[in-house]
């Protein structure tokens, strides 16, 4: 019973700590709210859920939350649903399965429609949190993103950023889980000699070599596995920690290049000591910084939605079939940069995805016809 009050307690809190950082949104931006989700043991799922920093962009002021449960997304929402411009939620699923979930610090209203046998909660929590979002705001503008992938698009653009010449580097890995195996296959795909290690070395192994085995066939660099930490930061320009516990120690960066550089993705995979020498020998040590990739992925967001409603389609002008915005075009439909008010003619389509390269004169007629009602 006191455990219980004790998770009431910290949601309640968490509820109110969300509301507040709403609140310090600036009100002359667009005011965004993400929600996402970490990977995390079954027996830490009671951890309290916890917010995120404020962000201001140019045209967004974002804040958000990262939970451990359905139950706890909802909790979140019910409180900011009615303060926020728009909700940014995590599509990836990370929370395991959890049976009878402790859903009562919901609202009476919120648990009336997410509870039932053909609503989202039964007795069984799935996990997914972007079901759940997308039940409860309905009417409102939600999207959903992938949180990692953003980690995954910081790192590879701060490390191409910061050399010219990656094809000659070599980079190690530490922790080849969901993130360490996207950064793996770009970085090779671009050129590094790229180094992986994981604690499991049978599904280490195996997942080096399905990534070899996926790589395009012109990408000459391969993918190597190494079963010992030690081993596989010799020499190494960069080393990244995607692991969820601290097992990169000074020992292992002092045989890596003097000029390496040290990212910790995982939040804590470097030891104490190796952060702290770090810092004395002026080695460069950096924690992953999603922000760009936040805003620049927000407005992807928003503009592609926007394209979507406005520009991709299929129409019919004067007899002629137009299309636009990725939409297949039939055998001599005419391919333009918006079918409803076209100001640009791409082509004819050959009816196989592609443009017609070298048009007959009838098509080059037909393509002068167009030109006629063009804006």
């Amino acid at each position: 019973m006191h455990r219980y009050k004790e998770q009431i307690n910290r949601i309640e809190a968490f509820i109110d700590d969300c509301v507040k950082r709403v609140n310090k949104l600036n009100p002359s931006k667009k005011t965004v709210f993400t929600i996402s989700s970490t990977a995390t043991k079954k027996d830490n799922i009671s951890l309290g859920p916890y917010t995120t920093p404020i962000r201001d962009f140019a045209n967004y002021s974002i804040t958000g939350c990262v939970v451990y449960t359905q139950g706890q997304a909802l909790a979140a929402l019910q409180a900011i649903n009615d303060i926020v411009d728009i909700v940014l939620v995590d599509s990836e699923k990370k929370i395991p399965i959890l049976v009878d979930p402790e859903i009562s610090f919901l609202s009476d209203e919120l648990r009336s429609i997410t509870t039932g046998d053909d609503k989202i909660f039964s007795n069984v929590e799935t996990g997914n949190l972007s079901s759940v979002c997308y039940e409860y705001c309905k009417d409102r503008e939600i999207y959903s993103y992938k949180a990692n992938d953003l980690t995954v698009d910081s790192v590879f653009g701060f490390i191409l950023n910061d050399n010219t010449k990656i094809e000659k580097s070599k980079i190690s890995i530490i922790g080849a889980g969901n993130i360490g195996t996207k950064l793996a296959l770009k970085f090779a795909e671009v050129g590094a000699n790229v180094i992986i290690s994981r604690q499991d070395h049978s599904k280490g192994r195996q997942i080096t070599e399905a990534l070899n085995l996926i790589k395009p066939s012109s990408t000459i660099s391969e993918i190597t596995y190494c079963d010992n930490i030690l081993k596989a930061c010799f020499k190494s320009d960069y080393i990244i920690g995607t692991t969820d516990s601290s097992i990169i120690n000074w020992e292992h960066i002092l045989i890596s290049n003097k000029n390496v550089q040290l990212i910790d993705v995982g939040k804590g995979a470097f030891t104490k000591d190796a952060i702290e020498n770090s810092i004395k020998n002026n080695i460069k040590i950096t924690r992953t910084d999603i922000t760009p990739a936040l805003e620049g992925h927000l407005e992807f967001l928003i503009k592609q939605k926007e394209y979507l409603l406005n520009n991709t389609g299929r129409n019919k002008i004067n007899g002629m079939v137009l299309v636009s915005g990725g939409v297949l075009g039939g055998y001599e439909d005419i391919v333009v940069d918006n079918c409803y008010t076209p100001k640009c003619i791409v082509g004819l389509s050959d009816g196989c995805g592609d443009i017609i390269r070298n048009p007959n004169k009838e098509q080059r007629d037909l393509l002068d016809k167009v030109k006629d009602f063009t804006l």
